[in-house]
């Protein structure tokens, strides 16, 4: 019993303050998850960029369309299941969507190593690295000034 109210409970106080210890570790817990599925899932903006795998460079001809492609690329797949490959590079070397059927000529394909045509390269890695002008070998002048 309790003087202020005589129908409390005596453990009442030990009922909030559990409950309140309840939701602090629940919340650590949660807190802690969301830790380690970070750690074990990746955050890809935190990586070292991935190094190049060999593609092959396949530049299209007049007439060219995916399935074609798709057909000559890879002659031991069903090429109606290759074609999305040939559209995707496709569409990454124009920048946009391109529509089915005749691809624009001499659009720059990055296909399969494992594709039939075209020429095996290793794409290198995109720098974004500045260059001073002394290291380009050219002069630093001054920024202009201005007087009022």
């Amino acid at each position: 019993m309790n003087a202020k109210n005589p129908n409390a409970s005596p453990k009442a106080p030990n009922y909030r303050l559990r409950r309140v210890g309840v939701a602090a570790g629940l919340a650590a817990v949660i807190g802690a998850g969301i830790s380690i599925g970070e750690a074990v899932s990746g955050d890809d903006s935190k990586k070292a960029p991935a190094v190049p795998t060999e593609v092959r460079d396949y530049v299209t001809q007049p007439g060219d369309t995916e399935f074609s492609i798709a057909s000559r690329a890879f002659p031991n797949k069903d090429p109606r299941e290759t074609e999305k490959i040939v559209d995707d590079a496709a569409d990454k070397a124009a920048g946009a969507d391109i529509k089915p059927g005749n691809l624009p000529p001499f659009l720059q394909l990055e296909l399969p190593a494992d594709s039939a045509i075209g020429t095996l390269v290793t794409p290198q890695p995109q720098t974004t690295e500045t260059i001073s002008p002394e290291q380009r070998g050219g002069t630093v002048r001054p920024a202009p000034t201005t007087t009022h």
